[in-house]
């Protein structure tokens, strides 16, 4: 097999940077030899790292040379299972057996929204059709008919919900494998997929823990059954650990990623407010079709020098920026309490005509974290946000105080805001005594 001299092109790694082909060779497979500026070398298979989006470039020859390669039915590509990411060793992890496609992992991995809007579309849509099903069934009695909803969840329905899973399994493919470019949802795929619980005669729907289980069975079952047509020895047990692994492997290097250094500078988004939503069918901007990108938002921790990137979408319609609140959730669980204005969507009925106008007005203090409710922060937490507040220049001390006594003035005499009022002036003081010690 003849391959063209492409030493010296540049490429670019998702996960190892720019780089430049250092050796072309071929043995069943065209193998592409790239040294990246940390000088480490590494070997890729070609076209599927390229198709994958591990790689890309800028080079005209060689995109066409690609595109030709992808056109040829009789180039056999084989690839190995993961050998287009780093080894457990090289980032020094421990690969477990435990179900890798978690809440956490798919914040870190960026795909928890989307995953978790699934998890919606596919209840929203069950749940329509029982209530569309009893609404007949009422009718064909003669009944008044007042919202109740039967259990109803024939096979002839399975067809339709798998039809909602195919973008979204197809688009985070590269997650599970680098073998295939594409994922069909087969009734095999799903055949152990658990969509109701059963507790005695209660029917209720899977946590959105068990749904992520359950998809991660899906892409094994897919694998599985297309490994099975080449090897009849390969097991259902050996397509789980590779997947599994392949999730580890890339959750742990996007972990690697978060931090970013603290002499960076500060990213236009870092000022820019982030609005918090439950799922995103919550906006006009994904029920309109808006064109929504994926983008990395940059914030200060409280407790912390360092910034992390946050996984968010922008509307470039609206030029807004939007997270789901579990993948925020999930990011000040794990790294603390995260500095950025927040405000938080109010009304899913979604009947303003201006989307971000339904979200809470609050003032910047409140954007940013700071509250005094009975369930809310505890005073050392409160107390180091408001430092952390100053340090870093989000507000000012005379714009902390001034909320703060607004607070004072509107609710203080009311019996039902004394503890708040309370914590207020005892934050007032301390962060005065901050500052007067400072200065």
């Amino acid at each position: 097999m003849k391959v063209p001299n492409f030493k010296g092109v540049r490429v670019c790694s998702k996960y190892d940077g720019r780089g430049v082909i250092e050796r072309v060779f071929v043995d069943r497979n065209i193998h592409f030899a790239i040294k990246f500026q940390s000088n480490q070398t590494k070997n890729f298979f070609v076209p599927m790292a390229f198709n994958s989006g591990l790689l890309s470039t800028d080079n005209t020859q060689l995109n066409e040379y690609l595109q030709t390669l992808n056109q040829d039915d009789n180039f056999k590509k084989i690839v190995r299972p993961n050998d287009d990411i780093p080894t457990p060793t090289d980032l020094k992890i421990t690969i477990t057996d435990k179900y890798a496609l978690t809440r956490h992992n798919l914040a870190l991995l960026g795909a928890l929204d989307d995953f978790y809007q699934l998890y919606v579309d596919v209840y929203d849509f069950i749940i329509q059709q029982m209530a569309e099903h009893t609404k007949k069934v009422f009718e064909d009695n003669h009944k008044e008919y007042h919202g109740e909803i039967q259990f109803y969840f024939p096979d002839s329905l399975k067809s339709q919900l798998r039809k909602l899973f195919e973008p979204t399994l197809n688009k985070y493919l590269h997650l599970f494998t680098n073998e295939y470019t594409r994922i069909f949802a087969t009734a095999y795929d799903f055949h152990l997929f658990t969509y109701i619980q059963v507790r005695g005669r209660q029917y209720m729907l899977v946590p959105f823990d068990d749904f992520c289980k359950s998809i991660e069975n899906v892409y094994v079952n897919s694998f599985y059954k297309r490994k099975c047509n080449q090897n009849s020895n390969v097991s259902q047990e050996t397509v789980f650990k590779q997947v599994n692994t392949r999730i580890q492997i890339l959750s742990a290097v996007a972990q690697k990623k978060i931090f970013v250094q603290s002499n960076s500078a500060s990213p236009e988004a870092d000022s820019t407010v982030l609005y918090v939503i439950r799922a995103l069918s919550c906006t006009l901007c994904y029920q309109q079709q808006h064109c929504i990108e994926a983008k990395a938002y940059v914030a200060s921790l409280a407790n912390s020098d360092r910034f992390i990137t946050l996984p968010v979408h922008f509307c470039t319609v609206c030029h807004r920026y939007f997270i789901g609140d579990k993948t925020l959730h999930e990011y000040e669980k794990t790294y603390g309490e995260i500095l950025v204005m927040k405000q938080r969507y109010k009304d899913e009925t979604l009947s303003s005509v201006d989307f971000f106008n339904d979200f809470n007005q609050e003032s910047l203090l409140h954007q940013y974290g700071y509250n005094v409710r009975i369930d809310g922060l505890p005073e050392s937490t409160r107390r180091n946000l408001l430092i952390s507040l100053i340090e870093k220049k989000l507000l000012s001390y005379h714009e902390i105080c001034r909320t703060i006594e607004q607070n004072i003035s509107l609710f203080q005499g009311n019996p039902q805001y004394s503890q708040a009022v309370t914590k207020w002036k005892s934050d007032l003081k301390f962060i005065g005594d901050y500052v007067k010690s400072k200065s």
